[in-house]
């Protein structure tokens, strides 16, 4: 497994997505955000919100939370595998897609 301090990452996230590429959508945001709550929300293990369809729809996490720290669940190879064979949700209207919430 992979470990890496969430100031890094989050940095990294910040520079590629709202420095680098220019991004200014809010929608964009609005997505790392949730995500970010979301991984946070597991490790407290308090119920994130999240809306899905149907609870089984969702996917297993492939990082999480610990001590500070994003911490891959498996190796790096076989969760680049699970990704790549994983269906995509279903398109909703109302709401951004967003593959990293649960």
């Amino acid at each position: 497994m992979s470990r890496e301090k969430t100031d890094i990452i989050l940095k990294v996230v910040v520079k590629h997505f709202l420095i680098e590429k220019e991004v200014t959508s809010t929608l964009v945001m609005d997505s790392l955000h949730s995500g970010l709550k979301a991984l946070e929300g597991q490790t407290k293990n308090q119920k994130a919100k999240v809306k899905w369809l149907d609870a089984e729809e969702i996917p297993a996490p492939i990082v999480h939370v610990e001590k500070d720290m994003f911490v891959l669940v498996d190796y790096v190879l076989l969760l680049l595998e699970r990704a790549a064979i994983e269906p995509l949700p279903p398109k909703d209207e109302k709401c951004p897609q967003n593959r990293t919430k649960h």
